[in-house]
């Protein structure tokens, strides 16, 4: 499975005016290595360069939900900003194009949401509602009140402290998780704060 958008609707923190931006490239484990994953990247690829696009970029982690950077460095992509774990990659097809940036501003984004728990969630990834669940679940029974803030569009997910843009978990105005977390390992962040 591929999914992609144009960089001015991009799910993710980032700069991309005339690029197209791939939010997930995932590939079930038992048709890994056939090649699948590079296929699905050659169609966008081609889909860039019919639509007359600057190039492609995609975010990519060594962290879950997110995909490697290694089918992407083999397709001839690179780096171009890193916050880790997180780092942006680009394809360009014309050499004089801009890159591609980050545009987080993590502070100013956690001092919007002060004391409690505050869980930033969007649609964009069926895992998430039943991350938000769990964490719901797993705070209710620690004894904190969550406040759930719903990403609805892309330009609200620039919005979000991570270059994941599209869930994370504010605690006292603090980041405690940048992806998609477990009940459990929420349970088990929120130990090591205490």
């Amino acid at each position: 499975m591929i999914e992609y958008t144009h960089g001015s609707q991009a799910w993710r923190p980032v700069e991309a005016e005339g690029y197209l931006v791939i939010h997930c490239l995932m590939v079930d484990s038992k048709h890994q290595g056939k090649g699948l994953g590079a296929h699905l990247l050659d169609i966008c690829l081609r889909d860039a360069k019919k639509s007359k696009c600057r190039g492609v970029a995609v975010v990519t982690s060594s962290d879950s939900f997110m995909a490697g950077s290694d089918l992407f460095l083999k397709a001839r992509f690179v780096s171009v900003e890193t916050i880790p774990p997180y780092e942006l990659l680009v394809k360009k097809f014309r050499k004089d194009a801009p890159d591609p940036c980050f545009i987080v501003d993590r502070e100013r984004v956690l001092k919007k949401y002060g004391k409690g728990l505050t869980i930033l969630a969007a649609d964009q990834c069926p895992m998430i509602a039943k991350c938000v669940k769990d964490i719901a679940e797993a705070s209710e029974a620690l004894g904190l009140k969550t406040r759930v803030v719903r990403v609805r569009s892309a330009k609200q997910s620039r919005e979000l402290p991570t270059p994941y843009g599209v869930f994370s978990v504010v605690y006292d105005g603090k980041l405690i998780a940048e992806r998609p977390v477990s009940g459990t390992r929420f349970r088990n962040i929120m130990s090591k704060l205490a």
